[in-house]
């Protein structure tokens, strides 16, 4: 495969330089470069988990651990553990040595955070920030970043690596085939290969959808609990998240139906099959594609800005907003995400109506269109390349 020369990105997220933490986010997010970007190798030590002999080595001797801890010299100060999800038990030995030696801190990445809860791991009891890692942003990107080439790919940081589409493709076949089927079955998380591959395509075709166990369960012949239990191992191992209907009750949202999104838009397109067919503007799929960008960079930087908004859609059965932002201000923003060029009145009805009744509600519709406008009702239509400025200013 030919490849560009391989580029380190100024990632968004602030690692604290001071303090132990957890990295979590899918495997092939970025972790460890930007972990071997920042951590200075001589003064840390890393233990890869996914090196089967050094798994198998601390597991299975409960004095290991300690041991290479024993051993350290004094210019370490950073212990480096990959995938801790792989030996949760090892989270009592790292607290221990918090307590014991204050100069020592703990860098901790993992892909799945499902042993870690089944488990019901030492999570460091607040000695540890908790961070999460997602695809490269638009931000990140910056003069990298092409629509198109995104909406196709995706945005992973290896899709970057390679110079021409039928690579691209290949690798994003070799990740979910690897990966989403061969890595979480490994993990022991499903033994039911060929069920779980079967629910992985029919669920990266509801992407962006409201989500009914029902309905998928009789698509596939995969009983309705099994598939509730697939949607919570996506979760689980960060390949997706739920958003909840617009509710003012908490207890009323939980209730309600969610919509489910992939984290990358490049793995839909490889989960359904369709890698080799160019996305085209003016299709259904190319706007969904395009909706399914701009909420997973709106849901990036909430986390890496650490904004603590609220997100969720809103619909009824003859109309639909796509997202609504409930910021800490009291600042409701509907928004609408529209593919087109060309904004006209009927693609932001249902926030006319709605702007009314939502106290201190903004609307605003992000487009392909090339400048910022506002509209006789004060809604705002807003090119992609602004939306994020927009929302979070």
């Amino acid at each position: 495969m030919s490849k560009n020369t391989v580029k380190t990105y100024r990632r968004q997220l602030k690692i604290p330089l001071n303090y132990s933490f957890f990295l979590f986010g899918p495997r092939g997010v970025g972790k460890t470069t930007l972990l071997n970007h920042l951590l200075p190798p001589k003064k840390t030590l890393r233990l890869d988990l996914l090196d089967n002999e050094l798994e198998y080595k601390l597991s299975t001797n409960k004095t290991a651990f300690k041991e290479i801890i024993s051993s350290l010299t004094d210019a370490i100060e950073w212990i480096y553990i990959d995938e801790i999800q792989k030996i949760p038990a090892l989270l009592d030995e790292v607290h221990q040595t918090l307590e014991s030696n204050k100069k020592i801190k703990f860098a901790l990445t993992g892909s799945s955070a499902r042993k870690l809860k089944a488990g019901q791991a030492n999570l460091l009891a607040g000695r540890a920030f908790t961070l999460k890692l997602y695809p490269l942003s638009i931000r990140e990107l910056e003069t990298n970043f092409h629509l198109s080439q995104a909406l196709q790919f995706g945005t992973l940081p290896k899709i970057f690596e390679f110079t021409n589409d039928q690579d691209k493709r290949a690798f994003l076949a070799a990740y979910v085939n690897t990966y989403l089927q061969e890595e979480i079955v490994a993990e022991g998380v499903t033994r039911q290969l060929q069920s779980f591959k079967n629910f992985l395509q029919i669920a990266a075709f509801n992407n962006g959808e409201i989500v009914s166990f029902s309905n998928i369960a009789q698509d596939t012949g995969i009983d309705a609990r099994s598939i509730k239990s697939y949607y919570e191992i996506l979760e689980d191992t960060l390949l997706g998240f739920r958003l909840y209907p617009y509710k003012k009750s908490i207890r009323k949202k939980q209730r309600e139906k969610p919509k489910f999104y992939f984290f990358d838009t490049g793995v839909v397109r490889a989960l359904q099959g369709l890698s080799s067919i160019k996305l085209a503007p003016k299709t259904i799929e190319y706007g969904k594609a395009f909706e399914h960008l701009l909420i997973n960079e709106i849901l990036k930087e909430n986390h890496y800005r650490k904004t603590d908004f609220q997100f969720s859609y809103f619909t009824t059965p003859n109309s639909e907003v796509d997202l609504i932002i409930k910021k800490p201000s009291g600042e409701t923003l509907l928004i609408e995400i529209k593919s087109t060029n060309n904004i006209r009145s009927k693609h932001f009805t249902t926030l006319k109506s709605l702007l009314p009744d939502i106290p201190q509600s903004k609307g605003i519709v992000i487009s392909r269109e090339a400048y910022k406008r506002k509209t006789d009702q004060n809604i705002l239509i807003c090119p992609w390349q602004n939306a994020i400025t927009e929302i979070y200013s």
